[in-house]
């Protein structure tokens, strides 16, 4: 029996809410601070990028905008895609952890009446959709960022192209 100063779990809160609790604020604990330091040297690099250039060249500013607005379109298409597998995912984890919790509970029931390879088995079948979920998602995230990559290079060759144009007819430019 624990002392009464030790705080102890209610019987009536489900452990899948606790276990969903903790897990949201592993999420949050872990990658947001480095996400967020990640953004502003990004948005700093940015911005100092798009003043040298505009204050350089503002005709290589011009195909800032189309590009931009090429992100932003992908970016929407990706949010709504991956907002979709990320529920697919946490759906396809929850039998996964339920499943091991149950068996380390019953763990000497399982081993009594030798249920432990249909357990392997049950648990092997709910890794697999598990990590089916997770491929997904992780494709989704290769799918944007093969789509920006290729979008920052037609930037890049577009500026290359119009600065050798600069270079060669400056009054085209200017």
């Amino acid at each position: 029996r624990l002392p009464p100063c030790v705080p102890r779990l209610q019987p009536h809160v489900p452990r899948r809410v606790l276990t969903r609790f903790s897990h949201d604020l592993q999420v949050v604990d872990l990658p947001l601070p480095a996400a967020l330091q990640s953004l502003c040297a990004t948005l700093v690099s940015v911005a100092a990028s798009l003043l040298v250039v505009c204050a350089s060249a503002l005709a290589i500013a011009l195909p800032l905008l189309p590009a931009a607005w090429c992100c932003r379109a992908a970016q929407r298409l990706y949010a709504a895609s991956a907002r979709e597998l990320k529920r697919l995912e946490v759906g396809a984890r929850a039998p996964l952890l339920s499943q091991m919790t149950e068996a380390s509970e019953g763990l000497a029931t399982i081993r009594a009446y030798g249920a432990g390879r249909r357990f392997e088995a049950e648990y092997y079948a709910r890794l697999d959709a598990s990590l089916r979920a997770s491929l997904a998602s992780a494709l989704a995230g290769g799918w944007l960022g093969l789509r920006l990559e290729l979008l920052s290079a037609a930037v890049a060759s577009l500026f290359a192209a119009l600065c050798f144009a600069q270079r060669h007819a400056p009054l085209v430019l200017a």
